[in-house]
């Protein structure tokens, strides 16, 4: 219809158009790699492909085109593939020709701006800036197009993957199970070494729901039956860690809370016991113990929890914090130490009765360490569990 002949030219335009859909496709296929879905690829796409369009030299024409904008047109695929099949048809005109091409043409009724008497070549060339002479460097381009596309979708397959698919949740699990004794955070270093971007809220959610994962299929991307997830899973890990990191730095919230019920007196602010009371805070916050609100919040213990910590880290604290925390409670050898010994009413009363019972007793017996752990234990917990 626009006036191909001969078989040259028919198997140029064929060379072209396959060379053009390809890196399309190509094109396309990096768009996919490289973005998380199909939607968003899809999106990008008509975006690039509508500023290749507004670019490749024809409208505008590539002569009218701004010098600020030229670096758009030199690196828009479609210019040169639209020289390629216009200088076949329009640009055509071998001087050893009859005349009869397209290209050797002579147009009339052009604009005021142009010099009169062009040929259609001629006017090809100086206005859309498409030459015949420039025919197989143009192909030469649009092959380079091909590869890069293809090189840079190769890539974005190797290195991009937003697919959170079920087998890395069970692998993760396999490995907790295995050679994590059951603490889901410990896989994040093992799995940060393979690249693997976890974080503490993802594995934790993960072994709460190990049985489900475990027998679910490792292609799938999610559970089945759960429906669309309101918000993607980026956004609810780092909302889910962020206000777990809330409740955690604050002392007044976790351990200070804890502190305050554990104290009597100024018992158990000695580092050795708030190591172990630490332990046994962190092994509660790995363990499927901890219960959690319907906005997947981390309710705080209940009390009886919290006596139960108390009384494994009283009983695992060294003997002399031991005695020393019972002395700075106020309960020493020497009578005068006692806070009670120096009260306004009381002091005198108490002094004489140690003075009394210092002359009973004859000897001086070594206290039980396990009867004072109990006694000490009923002192600082089961007032405060009374209070639940």
């Amino acid at each position: 219809m626009v006036g191909f002949t001969g078989v040259g030219n028919f198997l140029l335009y064929w060379l072209h158009l396959g060379l053009h859909v390809l890196w399309q496709a190509y094109l396309g296929q990096m768009l996919a790699y490289l973005l998380p879905t199909v939607e968003v690829a899809t999106i990008f796409g008509a975006l690039i492909e509508t500023i290749f369009l507004l670019f490749n030299g024809f409208n505008p024409p590539a002569s009218s085109i701004p010098q600020g904008y030229k670096w758009l047109y030199h690196i828009t695929p479609q210019e040169y593939s639209l020289a390629i099949v216009s200088s076949i048809v329009f640009g055509d005109c071998p001087s050893d020709g009859d005349g009869s091409e397209i290209g050797c043409t002579v147009m009339t009724g052009t604009p005021p701006t142009l010099a009169q008497g062009l040929t259609v070549k001629e006017y090809v060339e100086s206005v859309f800036l498409m030459k015949h002479s420039e025919l197989w460097q143009n192909f030469g381009i649009v092959i380079g197009f091909i590869v890069l596309y293809r090189a840079l979708g190769l890539f974005a397959l190797r290195f991009v993957n937003h697919q959170k698919n079920i087998w890395r949740q069970q692998e993760a699990l396999r490995w907790v199970q295995q050679e994590g004794n059951g603490v889901p955070t410990r896989s994040i270093k093992h799995f940060g070494s393979k690249d693997w971007k976890l974080d503490g809220g993802s594995v934790r959610r993960w072994w709460r729901d190990r049985e489900k994962l475990m027998a679910a299929d490792p292609t799938s991307r999610r559970l089945a039956g759960g429906g669309r997830r309101p918000l993607s899973g980026a956004m609810e890990e780092a909302l889910y860690d962020e206000i777990v990191a809330k409740r955690l730095k604050k002392e007044k919230e976790t351990l200070a809370w804890i502190g305050h019920m554990a104290r009597r007196g100024d018992i158990g602010i000695y580092k050795t016991f708030k190591d172990l009371l630490y332990m046994e805070i962190n092994a509660w916050k790995e363990s499927d113990k901890v219960e959690y609100t319907r906005f997947e919040n981390p309710r705080m213990p209940s009390v009886r929890v919290v006596c139960g910590w108390i009384k494994k880290a009283w009983r695992d604290t060294d003997s002399s914090t031991v005695i020393n925390c019972v002395a700075a409670a106020g309960f020493a050898d020497n009578c005068m130490d006692w806070h009670v010994a120096r009260h306004d009413v009381y002091g005198e009363k108490f002094r004489e009765k140690w003075e009394a019972s210092r002359e009973v007793e004859q000897d001086e017996v070594d206290f039980n360490l396990d009867d004072l752990h109990d006694a000490l234990d009923g002192s600082t917990t089961e007032v405060d569990c009374n209070r639940e």
